[in-house]
């Protein structure tokens, strides 16, 4: 009666066995399976002489090298976009240095950008003022401080106006401004 039972238990379980390991083979070979199909049309010598795999690698190994060429072009891109970036803050620099006038360039966030040398000596600034907000900079002088709040908040060009202000024991100045609000060609501020 045991070996008989035994005799039905075994096929049985071998057979259960069988059908487990037929679904985990399935499991184990369905990323396999997927990368076959995604990988698409192989280059046609590595269909010609090899099998799966080797179209996989061939195929996994043309991916990488098409990426790393997209790569080095990207950074190509990105350092002549730097040059060309460096270049025209130099101009804008050298173009600020030497404006006989005064230039006051503020941020979006109320930072003074550039005060070129002319405009330190209208406001009568002994120190550089970058990175410091306008409203401080131009404490001293309360019209030309409000004229410029009124174009930042606006972004509208407040054409030539004369400010006054003065500063005890000097007689009261006198100053020509014009404030425009400059946006670049993607529409920033």
């Amino acid at each position: 009666d045991y070996a008989r039972k035994l005799s039905l238990f075994v096929p049985l379980a071998a057979a259960a066995l069988i059908v487990l390991a037929w679904f985990y083979l399935r499991s184990l070979l369905a990323p396999y399976e997927r990368l076959l199909e995604t990988a698409g049309e192989a280059p046609a010598n590595a269909r010609e002489h090899g099998d799966e795999r080797d179209f996989l690698i061939a195929r996994f190994e043309s991916s990488i090298a098409a990426l790393h060429e997209k790569e080095k072009e990207l950074e190509r891109l990105a350092r002549r976009e730097k040059e060309r970036a460096d270049d025209l803050e130099t101009a804008a620099r050298t173009l600020s240095r030497n404006l006989p006038t005064g230039l006051l360039s503020v941020g979006p966030e109320g930072r003074v950008v550039e005060l070129n040398e002319a405009g330190r000596e209208i406001l009568r600034l002994s120190r550089d003022c970058r990175g410091e907000p306008y409203a401080d900079v131009l404490a001293e002088t309360p019209e030309f401080r409000t004229l410029l709040a009124e174009v930042l908040e606006s972004r509208v060009v407040a054409g030539r106006r004369e400010v006054h202000w003065s500063r005890p024991p000097e007689p009261e100045r006198i100053v020509g401004v014009t404030a425009t609000p400059a946006q670049g060609a993607d529409g920033r501020f």
